[in-house]
């Protein structure tokens, strides 16, 4: 881990292609990168590499000043080991929740979303949980719950 530290010791100088090789390989099973500063070209950079991991079972990417989630929802479409994001005080909005959204649809292994702090309002949240919830009872048998932002599956 302490390789770990000191790669990202400064990520916002990090260029997305530099994230996305050291990921790409590594055998990581949990990720914590909250309050790194990532910003979007980060989160791209580490989406990118979830495309391609086969380890990584726990994502934190909260605190990190993301607002746009179209590679993440791309990411979580293809990862087939991922079963938990932690998205927590970014500025996801709406549209981003849309992104996660169809990604969630097509991940069999996601249990967890945390979008508690974000840019999406309640109503919204529970609406997209709602949807979720039918399809995983469809698909799955899984139960999707919204605490305050957090969708979770159970």
């Amino acid at each position: 881990c302490a390789a770990v530290q000191r790669f990202f010791q400064r990520p916002a100088r990090a260029p997305a292609e530099m994230l996305w090789r050291y990921l790409r390989g590594s055998r990581l099973r949990v990720l914590d990168l909250s309050c790194n500063g990532l910003g979007d070209a980060g989160a791209a950079g580490v989406a990118m590499a979830l495309m391609d991991n086969t380890s990584l079972r726990c994502l934190d990417l909260s605190e990190n000043g993301i607002s746009t989630t179209t590679t993440l929802g791309q990411a979580l479409a293809h990862n087939t080991t991922l079963r938990c994001l932690r998205l927590a005080l970014n500025r996801v909005d709406h549209v981003g929740l849309v992104h996660l959204t169809r990604g969630c649809l097509t991940n069999p292994t996601l249990r967890m979303l945390d979008l508690r702090g974000n840019q999406v309002p309640p109503a919204v949240v529970q609406e997209v949980q709602a949807a979720l919830k039918l399809f995983a009872e469809a698909r799955t048998r899984c139960i999707y719950k919204v605490y305050e932002g957090l969708l979770e599956r159970h």
